[in-house]
């Protein structure tokens, strides 16, 4: 029987500290293609049932390079490696389904689990197999035990080309921004009425994967910034008010943590361990309780409330039912005052759960939408949902009535829903077609402490839209409906003082906005090296 050796060729370097600053770059770039290609492929199939191969991302690196200064700048095998090392992970999920076993999912990797930088090599010198007691490399039969010292000066070449590469030939990879690229500003505000815009960021080139970032109010100065890794959910507010929200754990699979609240750059602090997949949304209840929305398994978890660092805890109750069977996978979840759960999922229906049970019952039937995109509790303990993209189209009798009918010839949009006790109280309709806020659905919703319903959206032109909707109206109120100077995806917040704020996707700016107007009271930017400003929440 052949006995089969793998061979590690370990090469010591004692760069200097440029060198290792390039270095540690090129070791960034590469894990944010790595999330960037495991994203793609994950949202390509949950959203479009498409499975991606990696010849179809092999291609698409390619394009990217001609348009990125920061790819473009890493030795185009290292990417390659990046992409075989996804493609290998993948193939280990459908290895373990075919088993029987745990299929588990691919990470996305933060700086603490990237520590390495790969050479992709069509050639396969990689396994020496030793005979009779002498030794070849075997590759299709032939020996190349002759082509062994070549072989190995060829991989240090190739490594030394790319770190030459990167230290003397690409000075877009040699300055990595700070992702807000503020210091703090004020002192933190006392008192227990202090709100809070907390944003959450997705892919900050350089630095790690994701950032929590929150801002005072209504002056949008910077208080702290909390390191996240991978695909964590939007910011959940506990009962006393406190920031929770899923993330990776170090330990394995996803914890809950807390961002602190203290000044400058501070580490999250993890409260448990033992979620078992990525969560798109956590909601917290009255109790103090945690719910987390597993897409993977098509549920949510309940956890009980409070920490216990370094232990991993088991759920208490499973959510399932309702809109929730088949291919209808949750979304997001938010939880009235009274412990009410409320699950919108991936047709943009929404499914109730009763204090206490754990049995769904239709709210807003499936097939509505894409989505559920957010859902949040007004000041009256009612809950809303808004939904993306491909809303049901409503018909109605003409431009100014907001009451549907069949007969109708005017088209509007199913935009959000309001729900009371289980029960679908009101639902909001977009403008008319020929309105410039005209949107499909909405990507945020937020609502003010006299019931003016916000809904962040984008309209076919890919401008940034609020929605503004009167109190007493199922269509928006126009005259302060408007076209934001943003350019897509924003996600807007309400205070206490009704003033609202608006993000912008693309120019990663911050908007506050005077409440019933459109009087901008200020604006920062965010500094480039934020991908996505994912979402936002302003605490009770």
């Amino acid at each position: 029987m052949l006995a089969v050796v793998k061979r590690i060729e370990r090469i010591r370097l004692n760069p200097t500290t440029r060198q290792a600053a390039a270095l540690a770059v090129m070791l960034d770039v590469t894990r944010d293609l790595y999330n960037a290609l495991l994203q793609q492929r994950r949202d390509a199939y949950r959203l479009r049932r498409v499975t991606l191969t990696p010849k179809m991302q092999y291609a698409e690196v390619t394009a990217l390079r001609a348009e990125d200064g920061r790819l473009r700048a890493v030795y185009r095998e290292a990417e390659d490696a990046v992409l075989h090392r996804l493609d290998l992970a993948m193939a280990a999920v459908f290895r373990r389904c075919k088993r029987g076993e745990i299929p588990g999912f691919p990470r996305f990797k933060g700086r603490r689990r990237w520590q390495q930088r790969g050479i992709r090599r069509q050639a396969r010198y990689s396994a020496r197999r030793i005979t009779g007691g002498s030794s070849s490399l075997q590759n299709g039969g032939r020996s190349w035990a002759d082509k062994e010292c070549r072989m190995t000066k060829r991989v240090i070449r190739i490594a030394l080309s790319a770190f030459v590469f990167l230290i003397c030939g690409c000075s877009a990879a040699t300055s990595v921004p700070s992702v807000t690229g503020q210091a703090p500003q004020a002192p933190l505000v006392k008192g227990k009425s202090a709100q809070y815009l907390y944003v959450y960021n997705l892919g900050s080139p350089g630095l790690y994967y994701a950032e929590r970032v929150r801002y005072s109010l209504p002056d949008l100065a910077l208080q702290e910034t909390t390191e996240a890794d991978g695909a964590g959910s939007p910011t959940a507010f506990g009962p006393t008010g406190l920031p929770f929200f899923v993330d990776e754990a170090p330990q394995g699979a996803y914890a809950v943590f807390l961002q602190p609240l203290k000044s400058g750059a501070v580490p999250a602090k993890e409260q448990f361990y033992g979620v078992p997949c990525v969560s798109s949304s956590l909601a917290a209840g009255p109790t103090g309780n945690f719910y987390a929305v597993q897409y993977c398994s098509g549920n949510v978890l309940e956890f009980s409330a409070g920490a216990e660092k370094g232990k991993a805890k088991k759920p208490i109750a499973t959510y399932a039912g309702g809109n929730l069977t088949g291919d209808v996978l949750p979304t997001y979840a938010t939880v009235d005052p009274k412990g009410d759960l409320y699950v919108g999922d991936n047709g943009g229906g929404v499914t109730y759960f009763a204090a206490k049970s754990t049995k769904g019952a239709i709210a807003f039937a499936t097939g509505q939408s894409q989505a559920v995109t957010q859902m949040v509790v007004d000041s009256h303990g009612n809950v809303w949902s808004t939904h993306y993209p491909n809303p049901t189209t409503v018909y109605f009798k003409n431009k100014t009535t907001c009451v549907p009918d069949p007969s109708g010839s005017i088209k509007r949009f199913e935009g959000a829903e309001e729900f009371s006790k289980g029960a679908l109280v009101k639902q909001l309709y977009s403008s008319t077609t020929d309105s410039p806020v005209y949107a499909a659905g909405g990507l945020s919703v937020a609502v003010d402490s006299s019931g003016r319903v916000y809904i962040g959206t984008q309209n076919s032109s890919d401008d940034g839209v609020l929605v503004d909707y009167d109190p007493n109206r199922s269509c928006p109120n126009d005259g302060l409906s408007f076209v934001l100077p943003t350019r897509a995806f924003p996600q807007v917040a309400v205070d206490k003082q009704r003033r609202f704020y608006v993000t912008d996707y693309n120019d990663n700016t911050i908007s506050a906005y005077e409440g019933g107007s459109k009087k901008l009271l200020k604006r920062i930017t965010q500094e480039t090296g934020v991908v996505d400003i994912s979402s936002t929440a302003i605490n009770p």
